[in-house]
């Protein structure tokens, strides 16, 4: 019998094998069924270059590594309130380790990946998660360099409601990093007119490389960042020129503001906490009673009940612009 024979005989025992695992020793199976376990054997077998039941051992073993890795990037996850950021982390990838079956579906991620990385991550099955989880805890042993709180504040500049989109923190984080050590400010306190500035000297492909290279490297001299992280940074540098290049610079090179910032969330309030507000509210404490409310409904309810017109300009004034003119139209529709 050729190699040939050999190999096919062999391969035709490991799929009536799979077959009575998959299947409870019932060796009655549809072809779609048998095709997803015969592609599991190819995806095991070229993956892992060897025959397959050595394998099946070296998946399992990069498992458990993948799995410990997991559990100690979710014992340090750095703090966000982006939902596709916690789903994808801590639902997405937890999925996938409670899921995986090498026997049926080896090539399947059984994860989507909502939460998009810096570096896009390819390939199918273990491979594809692997990567993903490398990119992810990259991008956290990062962002842990930074408060979170900070973080939020930040972010909340590219849109008030960013913890609902699917955008990569980690880009934003190390775009503000690199525009502060750019305009050589203080981390956080980049202004309006460090962004004009940024605009300025960052006008054309090559002196955006030019600066990005320069700052990159003092970034991760200054932040005692690790090779890894370094190399991720500079394997997306082209990413990061095209974000200058093309986007709105506002939108990337992100500043805190001082606004106060309103969602058009429902009323967080239950009736005795709105009793107990207007009792306790004066002119001494409505702006930081009114400060800790994020819902414009409950705001613009405790204003009609309690505050005259100079309190309501003085507390308005303090909002962002898109804040400021949602809440006087509401105030105008609720008279």
């Amino acid at each position: 019998m050729c190699d040939i024979d050999l190999y096919h005989n062999e391969i035709g025992k490991i799929i009536v094998e799979n077959i009575k695992k998959y299947n409870h020793d019932n060796s009655s199976i549809t072809n779609s069924d048998l095709k997803a376990i015969i592609d599991s054997i190819e995806y095991l077998m070229i993956n892992y270059n060897s025959d397959y039941h050595q394998c099946v051992l070296l998946m399992k073993e990069e498992f458990d590594l993948m799995y410990k890795r997991y559990l100690r990037l979710l014992s340090k996850l750095f703090i966000s309130d982006n939902v596709f950021y916690n789903d994808t982390i801590k639902y997405g990838l937890k999925g996938f380790f409670r899921s995986y079956n090498y026997i049926y579906s080896a090539k399947d991620r059984v994860i989507t990946a909502d939460y998009p990385t810096y570096l896009s991550a390819d390939g199918e099955g273990i491979k594809f998660v692997r990567k993903y989880l490398d990119h992810i805890i990259i991008e956290n042993d990062f962002l842990n360099h930074f408060d979170h709180h900070m973080i939020s504040e930040l972010l909340l500049t590219y849109d008030v409601d960013y913890h609902n989109m699917p955008i990569n923190i980690f880009s934003y984080v190390l775009l503000h990093v690199l525009g502060c050590l750019i305009c050589h400010k203080p981390l956080y306190t980049l202004d309006k007119n460090d962004i004009t500035y940024l605009k300025q000297i960052l006008n054309n492909e090559e002196n955006i490389k030019r600066i990005l290279k320069k700052y990159i490297f003092i970034l991760a001299r200054e932040y005692k960042l690790s090779k890894r992280i370094y190399r991720y940074i500079t394997k997306g540098y082209d990413q990061l020129v095209a974000m200058i290049l093309y986007h709105d610079i506002n939108k990337v090179f992100l500043i805190i503001t001082k606004h106060k910032f309103l969602k058009l969330y429902p009323s967080q309030l239950t009736d005795i906490q709105f009793n107990n507000i207007i009792t306790e509210i004066n002119d001494n404490n409505y702006l930081d009673i009114l400060n800790d409310l994020i819902s414009i409904y409950d705001v613009i309810d405790i204003m009609n009940e309690c505050l005259n017109d100079k309190q309501r300009q003085i507390y308005i004034e303090q909002l962002d612009d898109d804040s400021k003119e949602m809440i006087i139209k509401m105030l105008d529709n609720s008279i």
